[in-house]
């Protein structure tokens, strides 16, 4: 009668021991003593520590952007309009941290259909947003590279403003 697999893996257990896994008639060719063990995450919890780590890190890169963007439009520096974009791409982009935070804390603890439907449509919501603000970035860094001394009679604050507001009502449907 020989000492069984399962009963290596619940002394295992017991004694906080990594690196100790048995299965059929394996033989243990390691076995360390991890002190940290009683405290490791599981996979979830890695995954949702993840998940507000980057979350943070989108939020306080972006808003930077969004300050700075700010600042500088009421500094009055020219061409307000690319810095008006630029400012709402840094948004768009903060508002898919926030939601990835919310989802990570969220997801966890509650689960059920309508909740789901609304996380998923905040961040498609936020992420189309963020592309079509990128679009219209290029289209006025194209027009004001190109057509210079016809920029500011078709790229001017209000215009722009307008076509902010027309993507964020594009970007929910």
């Amino acid at each position: 009668m020989g000492i069984k697999t399962s009963d290596i893996n619940q002394s295992a257990e017991f004694f906080m021991l990594s690196g100790v896994n048995c299965t059929n008639e394996s033989v243990v060719s390691e076995i360390r003593y991890d002190p940290l063990y009683p405290y490791a995450l599981n996979s979830n919890e890695r995954w949702l520590m993840f998940k507000c780590l980057i979350g943070t890190l989108i939020i306080v890169c972006n808003l930077t952007v969004v300050i700075s963007s700010g600042l500088i439009i009421k500094k009055g520096q020219q061409p307000k309009s690319t810095y008006l974009l630029l400012g709402n791409v840094s948004l768009a982009d903060t508002m898919i941290g926030i939601f990835m935070i919310f989802v990570g804390i969220l997801g966890t603890s509650m689960r059920s259909d309508q909740l789901c439907i609304f996380r998923l449509g905040m961040i498609i919501c936020s992420a189309k947003v963020s592309i079509f603000s990128v679009c219209l970035l290029a289209i006025d860094r194209y027009i004001y590279i190109l057509h210079g001394l016809y920029y500011q009679k078709w790229f001017n604050t209000t215009r722009v403003r307008i076509g902010i507001i027309c993507i964020w009502i594009i970007g929910k449907f």
